[in-house]
């Protein structure tokens, strides 16, 4: 995993030729996987009379139908790699913010890969931050989301030397006027939270000026 996170890390900068191929790579790799492995892809794909060998860049997935909530919720293991029993995955589940909740398996290679890739995030926003290790990231979410869950199931499954580890520490989601003298208290360097919210935490700063110490990024979640 650090060898693949310390690729990943530099990602970001390559030349745009470069980046192409390697979305590429991955896209073929990728399909080729879920036609082999996943049920549903694999069914799909027969219906539509689709090979793996017709999937050459990413604007080629669309091909392939949107996948519905509806789908998910009603069979997710239709979605599930036959290489990863049910049993062995984190399962985890949506907060239903948006609708019903959705479950998704993840098995534990991909919380590794996950972490790796989210290097090429990291760098970027080590850069802004000013700190190549250790920078302080308040990460703020609503309790027992996916999100949370997932950082969780990959903190638990990663041992990084703690020299190198992020400092996080996540805050429950509330309202800004709350929460603020606690993040004045940690002094992120880093703010992670929905846009949304983000949006409605410094608009709350902006409009009543409250003492706050302002951190060199804000990142959205989604």
């Amino acid at each position: 995993m650090v060898a693949q996170a310390t690729r990943q890390a530099r990602l970001p900068f390559l030349a745009p030729d470069r980046l192409r191929r390697a979305q590429e790579r991955r896209v073929r790799a990728t399909v080729v996987y879920a036609h082999a492995y996943v049920p549903y892809y694999r069914e799909t794909m027969s219906k539509l009379a689709l090979e793996p060998a017709d999937f050459c860049s990413a604007g080629d997935l669309a091909q392939l139908p949107v996948i519905e909530r509806e789908q998910l919720q009603r069979d997710p293991e239709y979605f599930l790699s036959e290489q990863w029993p049910a049993e062995a995955c984190v399962v985890l589940h949506s907060g239903g913010s948006t609708g019903a909740p959705v479950t998704v398996f993840r098995d534990p290679e991909s919380l590794f890969m996950e972490g790796a890739h989210y290097e090429r995030l990291r760098s970027v926003i080590a850069r802004l931050a000013g700190r190549r290790f250790r920078y302080r990231d308040a990460h703020i979410l609503p309790q027992d989301s996916s999100t949370d869950r997932t950082v969780s199931a990959l903190r638990e499954r990663t041992q990084l030397p703690r020299g190198l580890r992020v400092q996080l520490r996540t805050f429950p989601l509330r309202p800004p006027a709350e929460l603020i003298p606690e993040l004045n208290a940690f002094r992120p360097d880093v703010i992670s939270a929905y846009g949304s919210y983000l949006d409605a935490l410094f608009t709350h700063i902006r409009e009543h000026r409250p003492s706050f110490a302002a951190p060199p990024a804000g990142v959205p979640d989604a």
